[in-house]
């Protein structure tokens, strides 16, 4: 039972419970996120190899937008190593993973511990006897690259985007326990040239996808948006789709990818922050109360349940008001 059901749940309990619902619903109907402003993300963003103009001014663009919106959640720009042009070798990027494992790394069990980790590739890809190639300059970066690049991270939530032709091919060397992973394609088979990067740096470039209106945009919403908009695509054109992106992981819902308006705008504000890790700490009590459910009677547990999203709501509210006093809303 979801954190939705929950409440509804609550309210069969108890009528009066139905102002605890309308407190909450609109914020909590898609309550499974980790607090954007608390995580301590690192992200690589890669521009592949264009073969063409226009393919590379589109990649360019669409990782300029896509690392500007993971910086919305980091907590400096220089935690989103962006890599295009001349940077986007495989050296290149394998130093850049490497940097992150070993910040990771170091980071671990500190104040400051990197929790978070985002790979982007944008670009072309195809597979040949050892499998799966990110085309970039010189040599391409391979499936065996990436598994042995990426095996060494410790954080417990990794993302990994793979938005070119073939990527499918990834879907199983890529998957591990606590890793989300997208692929531009469902197989390897699939080798046209991708649209989804394109919808995909939209969603995160605009509000379009948060669909839930809570400025804290998913990677589920995300991949949902570009992946309906790359199949309208081929069907207003109607063309036969070659590409079927795929989503892989049990933690897409818990997954923040960007903040979005007054939010964003107000990342920087130490009262937010502050409130905001308020709100983790209630976030981590509601889900240990629902891991300890069987040990409640059905009274109990409900009326403990309500406290808590009661003190959600309450502290939603001061949230709302320090973001709107940020940015002068009324």
């Amino acid at each position: 039972m979801g954190p939705k059901a929950e409440m509804e749940a609550l309210m069969k309990q108890d009528k009066q419970l139905a102002t605890v619902w309308l407190a909450v619903a609109l914020w909590f109907a898609m309550f499974v996120f980790p607090s954007a402003a608390t995580a301590s993300v690192r992200a690589v963003v890669v521009s592949g190899i264009g073969g063409n103009a226009e393919f590379a001014a589109a990649f360019t663009q669409q990782t300029d937008d896509i690392a500007q919106a993971l910086r919305t959640i980091t907590r400096t720009d220089d935690d989103v190593h962006l890599l295009q042009d001349a940077q986007a070798t495989r050296e290149g990027i394998l130093n850049a993973i490497s940097d992150v494992v070993k910040d990771a790394q170091q980071s671990q069990g500190t104040e400051d511990e990197v929790t978070t980790f985002v790979l982007v590739l944008v670009g072309h890809g195809n597979v040949n006897r050892e499998g799966y190639q990110y085309n970039v300059p010189g040599p391409d970066l391979s499936v065996t690259d990436l598994v042995s690049a990426l095996a060494p991270l410790p954080m417990d939530e990794q993302l990994v985007v793979a938005s070119t032709s073939a990527s499918g091919a990834l879907l199983t060397p890529l998957k591990q326990p606590g890793r989300t992973l997208i692929t531009a394609t469902k197989s390897a088979g699939e080798l046209n040239a991708v649209r989804f990067s394109e919808y995909f740096a939209e969603a995160l470039a605009t509000d379009a996808a948060d669909v839930d209106r809570n400025e804290l945009l998913t990677v589920r919403e995300a991949f949902t948006f570009a992946n309906t908009a790359t199949q309208d695509y081929f069907e207003e054109q109607k063309l036969l789709a070659s590409e079927h992106a795929r989503l892989a992981g049990a933690n897409s819902n818990a997954f923040t990818l960007a903040t979005l308006g007054a939010l964003k705008e107000a990342r920087n504000n130490p009262v937010v922050a502050g409130l905001l890790t308020e709100r983790s700490a209630l976030e981590a009590d509601f889900y240990a109360l629902r891991a300890r459910k069987a040990q409640f009677n059905e009274t109990d547990y409900y009326q403990q349940l309500e406290a808590v999203l009661i003190q959600i709501a309450q502290l939603q509210g001061r949230i709302d008001q320090a973001v709107n006093a940020n940015t002068g809303a009324e």
